[in-house]
């Protein structure tokens, strides 16, 4: 904790959670990049007037939109190779990080 208040993983995590965003963004045609990014930019700002931001609020949103854009990068997936990666690549990703903290929370560390 930095200043009792800030956690360390968030502070170096939430880059990465941007660069993520990003290349799923970059993948998506322009409209349907402004529609997810709003959907995003939305879900934030109504979260953000909560003083309660747990994780039960949060995640299931946040996977709806990346298992939506994920269909949609797929669904063009033969147009870009990037956009195809990166469909291919998130969910994996994703899977692997809840793998990763369902075992540490079934292990009980």
């Amino acid at each position: 904790m930095i200043g009792g208040r800030t956690s360390v993983v968030i502070l170096v995590l939430a880059p990465a959670g941007a660069l993520a965003a990003a290349l799923i963004a970059s993948g998506l045609s322009v409209r349907e990049r402004w529609v997810w990014l709003a959907a995003l930019a939305g879900f934030t700002l109504a979260q953000s007037a909560n003083h309660e931001c747990w994780q039960r609020y949060v995640e299931p949103a946040l996977l709806m939109l990346v298992a939506m854009a994920g269909a949609l990068l797929l669904r063009d997936g033969g147009r870009s190779t990037a956009g195809r990666r990166v469909a291919l690549a998130a969910p994996v990703g994703l899977a692997l990080l809840l793998a990763a903290v369902a075992s540490r929370t079934l292990s009980g560390s």
